[in-house]
């Protein structure tokens, strides 16, 4: 019968370890608008970021015009490559 005592020592130990382990006094992340005292608004970081990804974009589907009408992009569709015998 001591096997309940111990278990339940055991419980209580951990139990506290694990509250103290807790701790609830830690401040939240920085934010992404506390990152914006930067030398340029975030809008317009963001708005240079969209510029990139489109050039991108578009000159990857300028180089792989198979890809482009793939995704979508059917004004791509008169420079894919000719797949007949002739061609």
């Amino acid at each position: 019968m001591r096997t309940v005592p111990r278990f339940a020592s055991l419980a209580l130990v951990l139990s506290v370890a694990l509250a103290a382990g807790c701790d609830r006094g830690t401040q939240p992340p920085p934010s992404v608008a506390a990152d914006a005292t930067e030398s340029r608004p975030l809008g317009e970081a963001n708005s240079q970021w969209q510029d990139t990804v489109e050039a991108f974009i578009n000159g990857y589907f300028q180089r792989y015009p198979t890809q482009a009408a793939s995704a979508g992009k059917h004004e791509f569709d008169g420079k894919l490559p000719d797949y007949s015998a002739a061609g």
